[in-house]
């Protein structure tokens, strides 16, 4: 919305940063999620972000996404697990219920 402002969206475009839109560059800033960020934050995040990455911030992120790999795999593991339980329940539920029917 405010990139309907031409000086806005000059101003932003000026900056070339490694964000699509001003919603993205706020997201990535507000770390905290509460909606609101200070102009001293602002402007350190802005800096941040024009500094090229070093190669602690390249080992970090990369620490990052092997660890969010290593999640996602256990959460898929345990999502299977508890498909087969779920299955396994229905079946018996399934048998349970067909002698109450047969009995009923």
């Amino acid at each position: 919305e405010a990139l309907r402002n031409p000086q806005i969206a000059v101003a932003f475009n000026d900056l070339k940063l490694p964000v699509a839109d001003l919603e993205e560059l706020f997201l990535h800033l507000d770390k905290d999620r509460h909606g609101a960020i200070s102009m001293t934050a602002f402007e350190q995040g802005l800096r941040i972000l024009k500094q090229p990455a070093t190669r602690f911030d390249v080992a970090c992120l990369s620490a990052n996404i092997e660890g969010s790999a290593a999640y996602t795999s256990k959460l898929s593991t345990k999502a299977s697990n508890t498909e087969d339980g779920l299955s396994a329940l229905r079946a018996t539920l399934d048998s349970a219920f067909a002698v109450v029917e047969e009995v009923a």
